[in-house]
């Protein structure tokens, strides 16, 4: 007879409680919780769903058990633990022993998942920002790739598009960055803030060699003039 069941999964632990529970002795009880309680510290998440939908009554032992559970997350950062109670009497029993100040309590899995951050459209906002935040930083340094053909590539066609190619890149790596310097923290913003850096100097730097190309080029053509003129046949003289 098993009374607890255990799951871990993305970001969050869930530990169900079975309604076998109310036909156990106390003894298999605290067995059965203790080891629960081992599974819970031996998970890196801060957050816990406990599912206690399938009581109709709670015992003052299963009470202590939940405080157990809940001890079981002490100490780690940002954590949250949601009890799934859609039962009155479970719900007055939980009011009763004072536990709401440790726990928030719910109706249902959804509620518990968004309670904790963990819904399904958070987890897809989330993974959005992961994708957004690490693709500033490779775009960042393809940007730089371009400076090499701009600088050192005598073909005008290539070093035109390397110089727009790498523009662009700069481009979506800045826009990339703000983006996860304000939605992200931690080291994701780091590199938000690092993939700006690198795309500012290479706009920045693309930016003055495009400026400094047509005045080169003039620069060239100026003696190529003169020259001209002076190679060109004195018409005085054939007269």
């Amino acid at each position: 007879m098993t009374g607890f069941s255990f799951s871990e999964n993305r970001g969050h632990s869930v530990v169900r409680f079975q309604a076998e529970l109310l036909d156990m002795s106390w003894g298999d009880v605290e067995t059965e919780a203790a080891e629960i309680v081992k599974q819970i510290k031996s998970t890196e998440s801060s957050r816990l769903i406990i599912d206690l939908t399938p009581m109709h009554l709670i015992q003052s032992g299963l009470v202590a058990s939940l405080v157990r559970m809940w001890k079981a997350t002490d100490g780690r950062h940002d954590r949250k633990v949601v009890v799934i109670a859609d039962n009155d009497v479970v719900k007055e029993v939980i009011r009763s022993a004072g536990l709401l100040k440790l726990f928030t309590v719910v109706s249902t899995m959804p509620e518990a998942t968004s309670e904790i951050g963990v819904s399904t459209v958070q987890e897809v906002q989330h993974r959005q920002k992961r994708v957004v935040a690490w693709a500033a930083f490779p775009l960042a340094l393809f940007s730089c790739v371009a400076l090499y053909p701009v600088f050192y590539v005598e073909n005008n066609i290539i070093r035109e598009g390397a110089l727009s190619t790498g523009m662009l890149a700069a481009g979506i790596a800045c826009v990339a960055a703000v983006f996860s310097m304000i939605t992200d923290d931690g080291y994701r913003r780091g590199f938000g803030i690092l993939s700006m850096v690198i795309g500012l100097t290479v706009i920045g730097t693309l930016n003055a060699q495009r400026v400094a190309a047509p005045q080169g080029q003039e620069q060239q053509s100026a003696p190529d003039d003169d020259e001209a003129t002076e190679n060109a046949p004195d018409e005085d003289e054939d007269e």
